[in-house]
């Protein structure tokens, strides 16, 4: 019952679909019919496979260095109120402005390769992360970083034993 259900939806969907662009409400260059696309995977399939690699590695290297710089910035402003309050309201800025507005500067400045898909996928992710990470940072429990302070523990002991294990649920 838990998948035959759903099957059953799934072929109701691809059927419709199939329906409506052969009676061509649709043209076929907004939403191809599935049986289209199934013959392109058929014949393209290698060259598909070898582009979805790409993709893939252009979305993982930028997800790692957003993720990576975005917390070590919330870890840099974490003590520091000039630093939230000069870095969180431009953070926020950012994160509010649409990647599609700033694109066409990122192709023009850094050319059509690699470079400019890892650095929107790096925005993307930079500014949750950082954001996140630092109301994880903050949200760390004083009374036990007071203790670990009276025990003579340096700055990166407090962040490595209290305030990193903090943030994992925001971050």
């Amino acid at each position: 019952g838990r998948v035959v259900a759903p099957s059953v939806v799934v072929v109701a969907f691809l059927a419709l679909w199939q329906i409506i662009t052969a009676a061509g409400l649709v043209h076929p260059l907004v939403l191809p019919s599935p049986a289209t696309i199934f013959a392109v995977f058929v014949r393209d399939g290698a060259m598909l496979l070898e582009n979805a690699g790409y993709t893939a590695l252009e979305a993982l290297a930028g997800f790692v260095i957003g993720n990576i710089v975005g917390l070590l910035l919330a870890i840099a402003v974490v003590d520091s109120q000039a630093g939230r309050r000069t870095v969180y309201p431009l953070a926020l800025v950012f994160h509010a402005m649409p990647v599609v507005a700033i694109s066409p500067a990122l192709m023009l400045w850094l050319g059509s390769g690699l470079a400019p898909k890892i650095f929107v996928t790096s925005f993307l992710v930079f500014f949750p992360m950082s954001i996140n990470g630092l109301r994880g940072l903050q949200s760390a429990d004083a009374s036990l970083s007071e203790l670990l302070y009276t025990l003579s523990a340096s700055r990166w002991q407090r962040l490595i034993k209290v305030r990193l294990p903090a943030s994992l649920p925001f971050v």
